[in-house]
C-alpha cells in the first residue's frame, strides 16, 4: 500500500486552506506629460510633468492632479470655475522677487515656469512608492544676454505614497527650495489673507466640516490659527470621507501661524504668510507635510493618532 498518496492529499488540502495575504501592488505608468500611480488596480494620483493650461491661460506644471480617495474617486480639482489658477495639490507663492524686482506670481501662474528636469519612482520602505522630482523655476523677467530664461530656484521634492490601510492612506511630501540667484524672496500674498505655500484644492460637498486637533474650526476671510493639523470631512455618496493635512515639526515657523480654509474646497498652510523668506545662492528651506486620506469622520479615522505617529517619526 502506498502511504504517500494520503499524505500528499492532506498537504494539498492544507495548502489550499491557508489564507494568502497579498503585498500591496503598485503600478507606475509614465507618459510624456504625467506619471500615473495605481495600487491594486485603483488609481492613487497623477503627477503633472508638462505644462497644462486653459486655452493658453494659467499655464502650470509640477503638481498632483487628480488625487483619488480609497475607492478610486477623484477628490481634487484643476481649473475650478471659481479660481482657475488653483490646481490639485500644489505649492507655490504670490511674492516671487529678486531684490525689488518681481519675477512673477506662482500662485496665479503668471510669468513663471516650472521645468521638470527629472521625475523618478522607486520602491520605498514599507511597501510604498517614492516619487522624486527636480524642478527649475524660471521667469521671463530674468534672462541671459542671449535671451534665454535663467533658472533662479531649484526645487527637489520627495513624495512618498504609502500603501492603503483598512480605512486610510498617507502621502508624505518633502519639498526643498534652493536659491540659484542672489536675493530671492518668496512669500504669500501681501494682503491679510497671506495666500501661499502648500495648498490642496479639494472637491467638497455642502456638509463639509473643518476640524483641528482640539476641535472644530470655522473658515474665515483671513488665515485661521488652528495648530499643526486640519481635517476636512464631508458626505460622499452617503458615506463620510475626508482628508487631513498635517504639518511636520521640522517646518520653519512650526506650527504655521495660519491656515487658509474655504468651504468651496481649499485647504492651505499659509507660510511665510504675507511676509517673505529671503534666500541667497546655495541657501534653502524645506517644508514637509502629510496628507491623510480616510474613510469616516476624523475621530473614526484616528486623525489624532496619525498626527502623533507623524510627529514621532520626525524625532527618529
Amino acid at each position: 500500500m502506498d502511504l504517500r498518496k494520503p499524505i500528499f492529499l492532506l498537504l494539498v488540502i492544507f495548502t489550499l486552506t491557508i489564507p494568502v495575504f497579498a503585498e500591496p501592488s503598485f503600478d507606475i505608468a509614465e507618459y510624456s506629460d504625467e506619471i500615473v500611480i495605481s495600487e491594486d488596480g485603483k488609481p492613487v494620483l497623477h503627477y503633472q510633468k508638462k505644462p497644462r493650461s486653459l486655452l493658453g491661460q494659467f499655464p502650470r506644471s509640477n503638481y498632483i492632479h487628480p488625487l483619488y480617495n480609497l475607492e478610486g474617486k477623484v477628490i481634487t480639482e484643476d481649473f475650478p470655475d471659481d479660481h482657475l489658477h488653483q490646481r490639485g495639490i500644489f505649492w507655490t507663492w504670490h511674492q516671487i522677487l529678486q531684490g525689488e524686482k518681481r519675477l512673477g506670481d506662482g500662485w496665479e501662474c503668471r510669468d513663471i515656469t516650472w521645468d521638470v528636469i527629472s521625475a523618478e519612482t522607486t520602491p520605498s520602505t514599507g511597501g510604498g512608492i517614492l516619487l522624486e522630482t527636480e524642478v527649475l523655476w524660471k521667469s521671463k523677467m530674468l534672462t541671459s544676454p542671449e535671451g534665454s530664461m535663467i533658472p533662479f530656484v531649484r526645487e527637489n521634492a520627495a513624495i512618498t505614497i504609502h500603501p492603503a490601510g483598512k480605512g486610510s492612506r498617507s502621502i508624505d511630501f518633502e519639498i526643498r527650495i534652493l536659491a540659484l540667484e542672489p536675493g530671492i524672496h518668496l512669500g504669500g500674498s501681501e494682503d491679510e489673507k497671506g495666500y501661499g505655500g502648500f495648498s490642496p484644492r479639494i472637491m467638497l460637498p455642502e456638509d463639509v466640516t473643518f476640524r483641528a486637533i482640539n476641535g472644530p474650526v470655522e473658515p474665515q476671510i483671513n488665515a485661521v490659527s488652528a495648530g499643526p493639523v486640519v481635517d476636512v470631512t464631508g458626505t460622499f455618496n452617503g458615506s463620510r470621507r475626508g482628508i487631513t493635512m498635517i504639518q511636520h515639526p521640522s517646518n520653519p515657523g512650526y506650527p504655521h501661524p495660519g491656515w487658509i480654509l474655504r468651504g468651496y474646497g481649499f485647504l492651505g498652510a499659509s507660510w511665510p504668510h504675507n511676509d517673505t523668506r529671503t534666500l541667497q545662492p546655495g541657501e534653502y528651506f524645506q517644508l514637509q507635510y502629510r496628507l491623510y486620506v480616510h474613510r469616516g469622520t476624523a475621530e473614526e479615522a484616528g486623525v489624532a493618532t496619525a498626527f502623533r505617529q507623524y510627529a514621532e517619526q520626525a524625532g527618529k
